[in-house]
């Protein structure tokens, strides 16, 4: 690709906003995590970095727990998948096979499971989906998981596609970005 991310750095040791670049094929064939302290900036940075992923045409599914990122379809050419009048797609008639099946041809996904009761399920069917279909492919495709810690616990029971991702997914071509809420530094 050769495609390089532009991404804002803030903290509040810096005077302004700086930014750093990253290079897109690390992205989409390694493993990222955006790690931070509530109200740090990690929800503005997922939206950022999807901006980024946006302008440089890279495929990828952004798995939005709380509804906060449809503002992305705005700037971008953008497939919402959710439950209200506003979204593309809605999960209760949604065959999710098909979707994954097409997902590596057609624009980004925003996955909006605020409003599903099964979210756990609904993901768990949508990736263990796009494993099969990037694993037949072989093509590159990123995950970006905002609120790891609600589908992968530290206690209580885990999405199991996500452990199976993380471990296999690299070789076959599906990727994980994990954010997550980190101690304070």
């Amino acid at each position: 690709m050769g495609n390089r991310l532009h991404v804002p750095l803030l903290n509040v040791c810096f005077q302004g906003e700086k930014t750093f670049k990253v290079d897109a094929d690390l992205i989409v064939t390694g493993r990222t995590c955006v790690i931070g302290a509530s109200e740090s900036g990690k929800s503005y940075a997922v939206g950022v970095f999807c901006e980024e992923l946006c302008k440089n045409n890279i495929p990828f599914a952004l798995i939005d727990i709380e509804g906060e990122y449809s503002g992305l379809k705005e700037k971008y050419k953008m497939i919402l998948v959710g439950e209200d009048e506003r979204c593309d797609l809605n999960w209760s008639a949604l065959n999710v096979k098909e979707l994954a099946r097409q997902a590596l041809d057609i624009p980004p996904l925003i996955l909006d499971v605020s409003e599903v009761e099964d979210r756990k399920g609904k993901i768990g069917e949508f990736l263990s989906e796009m494993f099969k279909e990037v694993s037949a492919r072989r093509t590159p495709y990123l995950i970006v998981l905002e609120e790891a810690d609600k589908f992968v616990p530290q206690g209580g029971e885990r999405l199991k596609i996500l452990e199976e991702v993380a471990r296999r997914g690299r070789k076959r071509g599906l990727v994980l970005c994990f954010a997550h809420k980190g101690l304070p530094l």
